[in-house]
Formats: structure tokens, sequence, C-alpha cells
């Protein structure tokens, strides 16, 4: 018996649910993904030690489920329309920051004097070329005497598209379109990201 999937769009992200008899590869999540939804970034689809690491977390459960973002069908459209994007760091494992050697470059080139990289706006051309130049070694490690460190990705999206960055549960963010909210009295709410 083969694991079964399920998938949930849902605010700019798409829920991966599997029904497991084994822990998936990489490759078996990212063949169902694209047989599902062809126009997926499948880069944003979690490493193996991830999957492994929610695997063992929920399998006697009988199943376990992940998020990633999904590039809706109408950007692809507008990238077919446009070749112009807006480049943005998402963190796809721990906490937003930069390494000391990537804030060192930072400051340099954008003549700031910051000791985090916290309130840097992730569509800063100072903070893609810091990433560009340095790739992994501008990843944070978690703390002092650990060698895990955060995921800094780049990911181009149309630059017509009005975007906010979300963070689900597992500290991953993903970009998403921004849209309209709602509180639990039925009043909107303003400015919201």
């Amino acid at each position: 018996m083969n694991n079964e999937y399920r998938f949930n769009r849902n605010h700019g992200a798409l829920e991966i649910e599997v029904k497991c008899i084994s822990c998936p590869t990489r490759d078996e999540v990212i063949s169902k993904v694209l047989e599902n939804y062809p126009h997926t970034d499948i880069s944003t689809i979690p490493c193996q030690d991830y999957i492994q690491h929610r695997f063992e977390q929920w399998h006697r459960y009988g199943f376990f489920s992940f998020i990633m973002s999904y590039p809706w069908q109408k950007n692809v459209e507008n990238k077919e329309k446009s070749n112009k994007v807006t480049k943005i760091v998402v963190c796809s494992k721990y906490l937003f920051d930069l390494s000391p050697k990537g804030l060192k470059l930072y400051n340099k080139l954008s003549g700031n004097k910051l000791t985090n990289a916290w309130g840097i706006k992730r569509d800063d051309i100072h903070l893609i070329e810091v990433i560009e130049k340095l790739g992994k070694e501008a990843n944070h490690r978690t703390n002092k005497y650990s060698k895990i460190t955060n995921q800094l990705h780049i990911v181009s999206i149309p630059a017509n598209v009005d975007w906010v960055l979300i963070q689900n549960d597992f500290c991953a963010e993903y970009i998403a379109e921004k849209h309209r909210a709602w509180n639990f009295r039925g009043e909107e709410i303003k400015d919201y990201e």
C-alpha cells in the first residue's frame, strides 16, 4: 500500500497531508505535488531531513503534514506577461537573521550600523545582494554553541504582486498575495498583513 496525499490550498500556501505507511522521499513528494499542481515552485518543498523529522514526530497518528508556498495560476500568467520580478528573502528554517559576516557586509553596502537583521525589509536590495554573494555563509546560527543555522532563500515573484510575508507554525516563511481579513467580531482588520 502506498502513501496517500491530500492537498489543501490556503492563503497563498499549499498544505500537504500525507497518510503514511513509510517516510516519503523528497522526490516522491515533488512528484505528487507536480502531478496535482504543475506550476508549483518546488524549491519551497522542505528538505529530506525536515520530512523525516515530521514523519518521526507524527507517524504514530498515521499521517503528517507540512506547508509550502504555492504560486497561484494567476501569478504564473502574470509572469508570462511581464519579465519584471521582485526578489524577496525568506527564511525556511528557524527565525530570520544574518550571520555576523552577512550583517557586516549588509552594513557596509547600506551604510547602516545594525546589530541584527530583524528590521531589514525583505526586499531590500542590499539584503538581496548579501544573500546572492554569501549564499549559505549568510545563514545565522541559532546560538553560539550550535552548528544549526537558519536557511535563507531568495524568492522571485511577479513585480506587480502586492505581497506579504507569513510565517507558519514551524517557523518556515512563505510569501502570499495580500488579502483582506476580519476579526471574530466581523470587523475588517485595517493594514492587515
